[in-house]
């Protein structure tokens, strides 16, 4: 099971930043983007993330609901890739562009 942390005006899923090095010079949403970053392989890997998506959702719902978050889902063939941040003023976001295998979920907007 997840749990989100906020550390310094970010939002980690603590595991992974436990796991984590090498992100402390980038802006916020680079930060989140690199520590909240999961890959899924093997037979039940869509069924994991999934897991992990549902529990992201929830904590950042009920925990910040004031904040917009973007989680981004790649499915491919042998892999599964999460990541999410939260949506701030001034700063861009991981991706904004037009790849058609990069699923964008936006939370409490």
């Amino acid at each position: 099971m997840a749990n989100l942390i906020e550390q310094n005006g970010c939002i980690f899923d603590e595991e992974q930043l436990a796991l984590s090095h090498g992100y402390e010079d980038l802006d916020p949403v680079g930060k989140e983007s690199f520590v909240n970053h999961v890959h899924f392989e093997g037979r039940n890997r869509a069924n994991e993330a999934m897991s992990l998506i549902e529990e992201w959702e929830r904590q950042l719902k009920d925990q910040w609901p004031q904040h917009i978050f973007r989680l981004y889902i790649r499915a491919e063939p042998e892999e599964v890739t999460l990541r999410f941040h939260m949506v701030r003023n001034g700063v861009a976001n991981w991706y904004d562009g037009d790849d058609e295998e990069l699923e964008v979920r936006c939370i409490n907007a």
